[in-house]
């Protein structure tokens, strides 16, 4: 089968319709199919070369008017070349409108695959609420990163859709070489940031993903000015990622008095995110409502749960279909620093459930593979091309 997959996010890094769009398009080449990439995302041939598809770099800067003329050219070109069997959508913002015009005159069946936050834009024009409505309803394949999102499809736009809960692959197994170079990273951050306790009690608190409002990174410098300071002394919080309001973040640390128990290292490739895992003892990732925003899933937490983390996180969006609360995660409801605060004191001071949740975490995370996932987005579309 030949399928073309078109995504404005693709380069695998620590965001997650980028890693997801990635191993879609991998997953089905690894499953005999050939495959070609169509992205607006800068570098992603040169990042996805070692995967051995051919990308097509539809960047674009041009004003929103024209970038869309574009992209309808484009996708318009490749299409008549290469004759696609199926068009793959891995996230509706950008190609959606241009996926279904072209589809439909080439008498091409097409799929979308919803992450939840274009649910909540698209809603608030009428124009582009009919386009959206337009494009999912004539759409062959609809599906979604949650029972959560496909719960808001439905509600929104009276559409239904196929939940399939993006994956994670197994972390490798610890050699002697890895732990040492975790063992060394971990020291490093507290060389940055010595803090008043014996090694043996100190407990990283680990936060992978973009350092925003929407992840609650502003939550968590709240909760670590709470903590008792004997359970403050124990802590120190790592934050693993890109944001523009870092420096923010830094100054809200300073007023709060915790900038010794603070780190903010920047982003790291998916390659070295095992790594960083690897060194750290709790993933804390507290998201909560901003302006449109909506955690729809949380593939940092499978990430997280496949290196052995127990986690916390937040009773909202698709969150709790990431995690098993109680066995690999506490869930707090999210905005409240207090409910942080408390829930990192339970993980510092109960050893036993860090230990059975940090256990446990792998077991759950292989139930959630992307070999798994992609056999299941194959399935989907395979029933919807004749032999």
């Amino acid at each position: 089968m030949r399928i073309l997959v078109v995504s404005t996010d693709f380069i695998p890094n620590v965001s997650g319709i980028a890693t997801l769009s990635f191993e879609q398009a991998a997953g089905l080449q690894c499953r005999g199919h050939t495959v070609k990439i169509l992205t607006t995302t800068a570098g992603a041939a040169h990042a996805a070369a070692n995967a051995k598809f051919h990308v097509q770099d539809a960047t674009n800067k041009q004003p929103p008017i024209l970038r869309l003329v574009s992209l309808f050219q484009i996708l318009y070109g490749v299409v008549a070349d290469w004759k696609p069997d199926f068009i793959w959508c891995t996230n509706y913002r950008g190609f959606g409108l241009p996926v279904m015009t072209i589809a439909q005159r080439n008498q091409i069946p097409y799929g979308i695959y919803y992450h939840g936050t274009e649910l909540v834009t698209e809603s608030k024009r009428v124009v582009r609420r009919l386009i959206f409505k337009a494009v999912a309803t004539h759409a062959a394949l609809r599906c979604t990163n949650s029972i959560n999102t496909a719960r808001i499809l439905t509600q929104r736009y009276g559409i239904d859709a196929v939940p399939v809960t993006p994956g994670v692959h197994a972390a490798a197994d610890g050699t002697s070489d890895s732990e040492t170079l975790a063992s060394s990273l971990r020291e490093s951050w507290f060389d940055q940031r010595p803090i008043k306790c014996t090694k043996e009690q100190r407990l990283v608190f680990l936060a992978a993903c973009r350092v925003s409002r929407e992840k609650g990174i502003h939550i968590i410098l709240e909760a670590l000015a709470l903590l008792k300071d004997e359970l403050l002394a124990r802590t120190l919080f790592v934050a693993v990622g890109s944001g523009n309001a870092i420096s923010d973040f830094k100054n809200q640390a300073a007023r709060l008095g915790v900038s010794g128990h603070v780190l903010f290292l920047g982003p790291v490739t998916r390659e070295e995110l095992p790594l960083y895992l690897s060194a750290a003892d709790i993933y804390l990732q507290p998201s909560q409502p901003e302006g449109d925003f909506l955690e729809s899933f949380g593939i940092s937490f499978l990430e997280a749960q496949a290196s052995g983390l127990p986690c916390i996180g937040t009773n909202w969006g698709g969150v709790p279909e990431a995690v098993q609360c109680p066995r690999t995660a506490i869930l707090v409801a999210p905005r409240s620093a207090e409910a942080v605060a408390e829930a990192m004191a339970t993980a510092i001071l109960d050893e036993p459930w860090r230990a059975t949740a940090g256990a446990a975490g792998p077991v759950w995370a292989a139930q959630n593979s992307w070999n798994s996932h992609v056999k299941k987005i194959e399935s989907l579309i395979s029933h919807l091309i004749p032999d």
